[in-house]
């Protein structure tokens, strides 16, 4: 009891979007962010794809939050993305088998520390009780898409970069497919590729955040 309070007072919990302390009954995002920053709404066919979710727009706030989750050691940020991932997950998407995500290839594991997505996923996972299972290693290190211009240099930038683990059994399975930002589609589409030429029956993408504007709907 001691040690949480000393804890709490010296390195007090902050909104993962603003930064500002958060009282006892907030928990990781505080009430002025959670009431101002627009839910998700857009909706647009991504090939390859049975459907998916996003919580929010990638924009503001929550751009500079998932670059410090995803670039600036931040891996305790999953555990406030977790849970209103599943939510939306139970809002927007039909029922699945289990959960997956699009991992880092080995190079940038060893020099981030962790995958940002697979973290993503297990919270997400623990949340709807469902199970969790790395499914696809990225083979090879392609450059970042965030450096790429244009829909078709993303497409090829991803082509075959992707394959199914060894000993991963699909068949017929519903699989929701995790990731913490979703821009054109591009790599989940091409992840969902291998999946379903693994014998996976229907593929769904729930990602933190979607890169697609307000202004599109």
């Amino acid at each position: 009891m001691v040690f949480e309070f000393l804890k709490e007072l010296l390195f007090p919990r902050k909104c993962v979007f603003c930064g500002q302390i958060l009282t006892r009954n907030e928990s990781g995002i505080c009430h002025t962010c959670r009431s101002e920053i627009p839910e998700y709404a857009h909706q647009r066919q991504i090939p390859g794809l049975d459907g998916y979710c996003a919580v929010w727009y990638y924009e503001d706030s929550v751009r500079e939050s998932l670059l410090r989750f995803k670039f600036h050691n931040r891996p305790d940020y999953a555990g406030c993305y977790g849970p209103e991932l599943a939510l939306r997950i139970q809002r927007k998407l039909p029922e699945a088998d289990l959960i997956t995500w699009i991992p880092v290839s080995r190079k940038r594991l060893r020099e981030r520390g962790y995958d940002q997505a697979e973290l993503l996923a297990k919270e997400t996972a623990k949340e709807l009780g469902l199970l969790v299972v790395r499914l696809l290693e990225k083979y090879r290190d392609n450059p970042a898409q965030s450096g790429l211009d244009g829909a078709e240099a993303r497409l090829q930038n991803v082509r075959d970069v992707y394959r199914i683990c060894p000993g991963a059994d699909v068949t017929g399975k519903r699989i929701i497919l995790v990731d913490d930002i979703l821009t054109t589609g591009a790599t989940a589409g091409e992840c969902a590729k291998v999946l379903r030429e693994a014998g996976a029956d229907r593929i769904f993408l729930a990602v933190a955040a979607s890169g697609s504007s307000r202004k599109e709907k």
